[in-house]
């Protein structure tokens, strides 16, 4: 008789705009149930059938911010939907549990509608005030029927004025335009955005929804570096528990209070940000290696004993007593530690130096041609730089203001609307992207695709090139359709490298790679010789890769002077206002 706020499912997925997964309202009645989480013997499969997790332990503590790290393939995001899913035997039902994926479905409603209709709380009780008021207006005034209906509307009313329904307009354009979302943007229709920007719209729909536990699955992928440094600000307040799989170091550092890692299979849990758990890693590692040391010193010292006294009588008894102390010893011995060797490969220098200027932009500007009565849009102009060999330039700036464009013109895929953008004779450009791999012939083993670029290369000489990027033994002859992502970009860096280019021109190149291949990457090109042309979010790429900045923006791109960082102070004090 009374509303019941009580767990329903959330509308099909066909229904909503993201894959904001199992969305429910929180179970009242159990909400002074604990919200921390301990779940124990937990396994997870493929959809092949091979073991991702077996026997893990989750602890969570509400209101931590956890980073789920563990390298491609380990089943960080196959965790995330089967807690989502509530397929984890053991999990609280009572929390809401919401995972935001890297893929997002699409709505005809607009973007402000589709992040306010994500609520499905918000959305039910609107509903139910909606159906009550036009009730109360066919009653008897006085009825009973009527007493009973203005009853629930005021517990209705009173559970709006608790989620302050009245600001969710104004809150969630807040949060989309943290996200760089235009009035323009948020007023069209979702259907009309990119894949990357329907992301974005989930994103904020899950901070609007603000539930207990949110699972950000590589939020930072398709963010421009304004709105990376928006989102991790906003997540150092969040009220509840958030987990967070992303190869974006400096955005763990900023957002994470613990560290999960995968690791044999098992989740282990590390306090502090990163680059804490990095050191820890290290402490323990040493730890591990004394203490091993130690077990074979002591080993050794009992067993040279042995071997000197085995034939004699008079010592037999204390060559027994050193036998089986040993045996015990062994029983107890500390496993061997793993000194893992990190993935590292190198570019070689170019086989030709056509000289220091390798591109040169003079007057250089674009603009794209009218559409309908619209006034052409100039995205920059009367740019007057070079680029040097050596070089490694980071283009930074917000969505829109030019950064693609600029590589394009690089690149040779956009002919400059007005001066001149020339690459000098004998400078050999290659790319590389966040979809580097579909450059790949997947039919092809990455012997064929080494070939397949360049002709005349023999398979000996080729097995020999592409076993320096860590890929081995029958993996070299075999389709790379079979092959882990992480392997794939490790044969997509072998065939750059081959290339021996003069310049680099990178778009986003650390999405879809774990932290251990940005690293890998990152150290790569500053030993590479040639110059270097990047755009990227990843903030701890630009610091160690970059040594020079263009900022593009307000139709111009200009050299900033100073360092990255204090280019970021500069972009969250612009945020601030």
């Amino acid at each position: 008789k009374a509303l019941q706020l009580r767990r329903v499912p959330a509308p099909p997925p066909e229904a909503q705009m993201t894959q904001l997964t199992r969305m429910m309202l929180p179970c009242y009645e159990s909400a002074t149930g604990s919200k921390d989480i301990q779940v124990d013997a937990i396994t997870i499969y493929t959809p092949a059938g091979s073991v991702l997790l077996e026997d893990a332990s989750l602890r969570l503590t509400y209101g931590r911010r956890y980073g789920l790290i563990g390298k491609n393939g380990t089943g960080k995001t196959t965790l995330l939907k089967a807690i989502a899913a509530q397929e984890i035997n053991g999990f609280p039902k009572h929390l809401r549990c919401l995972h935001v994926s890297q893929e997002c479905g699409s709505s005809e409603m607009r973007v402000i509608d589709a992040v306010m209709d994500a609520d499905v709380e918000l959305q039910t009780l609107l509903a139910a005030e909606r159906d009550l008021e036009a009730q109360m207006e066919q009653r008897e005034e006085g009825s009973k029927e009527g007493m009973e209906d203005s009853a629930r509307l005021a517990e209705v009313q009173e559970r709006l004025e608790e989620i302050e329904a009245k600001t969710a307009d104004s809150r969630a354009r807040v949060l989309l335009s943290g996200l760089q979302f235009t009035e323009e943007m948020q007023n069209a229709a979702l259907s009309s955005m990119s894949g990357g920007w329907r992301v974005r719209a989930a994103i904020a729909a899950a901070l609007f929804i603000k539930p207990e536990i949110l699972m950000l699955d590589e939020p930072t992928n398709h963010l421009d570096l304004e709105a990376v440094l928006w989102l991790q600000n906003h997540l150092q307040t969040y009220p509840h528990t958030i987990i967070i799989v992303s190869h974006d170091r400096s955005f763990l550092n900023e957002v994470t209070t613990d560290i999960m890692a995968v690791d044999n299979k098992r989740l282990k849990s590390y306090k502090g940000d990163y680059n804490t758990y990095e050191k820890t890693k290290k402490e323990l590692l040493s730890n591990q290696i004394k203490e091993y040391e130690r077990y074979q010193a002591e080993r050794k010292h009992m067993q040279d004993f042995v071997d000197s006294f085995r034939y004699n009588a008079k010592r037999a008894s204390l060559v027994q007593s050193r036998i089986k102390a040993i045996e015990k010893l062994d029983s107890e011995a500390p496993p061997e530690p793993v000194d893992a060797i990190p993935f590292a490969f190198s570019i070689p220098s170019p086989d030709s130096a056509p000289g220091r200027a390798l591109i040169q932009l003079d007057g250089c500007g674009f603009a794209y041609p009218p559409r309908g009565e619209a006034a052409p849009r100039t995205i920059f102009s009367k740019v007057d730089f070079s680029i040097d060999s050596g070089e490694k330039i980071g283009i930074v700036g917000p969505n829109g203001a030019g950064k693609s464009t600029m590589l394009k013109l690089v690149l040779d895929e956009l002919q400059p609307t007005s001066g001149s953008c020339r690459k000098k004779p004998g400078v050999l450009v290659a790319s590389f992207t966040q979809h580097h791999v579909d450059k790949l012939d997947l039919d092809l083993s990455p012997v064929e695709n080494l070939q397949l670029l360049f002709p005349g290369t023999l398979e000996a000489a080729a097995r020999s090139w592409i076993g320096g990027y860590g890929i081995q033994g029958n993996m070299q002859t075999s389709p790379c359709r079979n092959m882990s992502g992480g392997q794939k970009s490790r044969v997509a860096f072998s065939l750059l490298a081959y290339a021996k280019p003069n310049l680099i021109v990178m778009d986003e190149p650390t999405n879809h790679l774990d932290l251990e291949t940005i690293d890998a990457l990152i150290e790569a090109l500053r030993s590479f010789a040639g110059g270097v042309v990047v755009v990227t979010h990843d903030q701890h790429f630009v610091e160690r890769v970059c040594t020079e900045l263009w900022v593009c923006g307000g139709g111009k791109v200009a050299k900033f002077r100073g360092q990255f960082q204090d280019y970021k102070k500069e972009v969250l004090s612009q945020l601030a206002t």
